[in-house]
């Protein structure tokens, strides 16, 4: 008998779906995009560290879960695409 595979049907991490959570909520409670700031201040409260977190939102920004907001400043915000 050959031998089964698993795969995993999700292509985000742990963390990335932490990361999702966390933006979807902040839309519906705020109704503006979430400040990367504030993204990684909620994580290292969580002990996630600031390079991961930034690994993570990219690795959203690549899958098409997160777009960067388009607002006129130096300050990187995100907006949801895709829901989880």
């Amino acid at each position: 008998m050959p031998k089964t595979f698993y795969t995993s049907f999700r292509d985000i991490t742990e963390l990335q779906t932490t990361i999702m959570v966390l933006v979807n909520q902040w839309a519906r409670e705020k109704k503006i995009p979430i400040p990367q700031k504030e993204i990684v201040q909620t994580m290292k409260t969580r002990e996630v560290g600031k390079p991961t977190t930034l690994y993570a939102l990219n690795g959203l920004l690549d899958k098409g879960y997160l777009r960067r907001a388009v607002i006129i400043s130096n300050k990187t915000s995100y907006v949801v695409l895709r829901t989880i």
